[in-house]
């Protein structure tokens, strides 16, 4: 309706924008208040993967300088899907660097400079994060 400059659903388009916005919010609280100092990467599970790529940015930019920024969400067929943030030592863009440890642990993955995602079997997670700390390390 919005793209068709009808103004009939705007009222429901802003409850829909603000509700997403306030369950963003609740889970980077969540995320936040558990934050460990001596962290390299910031792992962190959400429920709802519609707000993984939000919650990974938001806290990239909180906590820029740090380590890659992990958001994973469970699927219903044993997979973790991952958006992830964070720049790299090398000149392969962090997309590149995904793609090619996801394809390693058997999933895919891909992206830009310094956003990425993958899906991966969850069984693999622990060894993916580890490869990816050791390269933007």
């Amino acid at each position: 309706e919005l793209c068709m400059k009808s103004g009939t659903g705007l009222g429901r388009m802003w409850e829909i924008a603000t509700a997403h916005r306030m369950a963003v919010i609740a889970e980077i609280r969540s995320f936040l208040s558990g934050i460990k100092p001596e962290e390299t990467a910031r792992v962190y599970e959400t429920q709802n993967p519609r707000l993984a790529s939000d919650i990974a940015d938001t806290i990239f930019r909180s906590l820029e300088g740090t380590g890659p920024v992990i958001i994973s969400a469970s699927g219903n067929d044993g997979s973790s899907l991952l958006s992830i943030r964070g720049t790299t030592n090398g000149d392969e863009g962090l997309g590149m660097i995904v793609s090619t440890i996801a394809t390693e642990c058997g999933g895919y993955g891909g992206g830009h400079v310094t956003r990425a995602g993958a899906t991966i079997a969850t069984e693999f997670l622990p060894a993916f994060i580890s490869r990816l700390v050791e390269v933007c390390s």
